[in-house]
């Protein structure tokens, strides 16, 4: 499998947010799509949750991986804290001072 093209640097203030309409995904989210894979549709996009935003449990139909930017993100049993990733399939979870860790990490 082949990797993304390079994409060119970019300044995410100057990407307008839009409202997240994913399916699976209730309305509150807004999205900033900062690069898409023309052939796969992978992207890498800026999402941001309001405070006490909540999505029913769902299937993430590719790999996904989430950095948290600021503020907590709670997924499954797991709360992850500014500056940790989480990312599915692969089933590994960074957090600061912590080395990673595997299995119900990001169920």
């Amino acid at each position: 499998m082949m990797g993304r093209a390079h994409v060119e640097h970019i300044h995410s203030p100057e990407i307008d947010a839009t409202a997240l309409v994913w399916s699976g995904w209730p309305p509150g989210a807004a999205v900033k799509i900062l690069s898409v894979d023309d052939e796969t549709g992978a992207q890498s996009s800026l999402v941001t949750l309001p405070s006490g935003y909540r999505r029913p449990i769902g299937l993430a139909h590719a790999e996904t991986e989430a950095l948290v930017i600021s503020g907590t993100l709670r997924v499954g049993e797991t709360t992850l804290p500014t500056l940790s990733s989480c990312m599915r399939r692969g089933m590994r979870c960074r957090t600061p001072g912590r080395p990673s860790r595997t299995p119900s990490c990001c169920s």
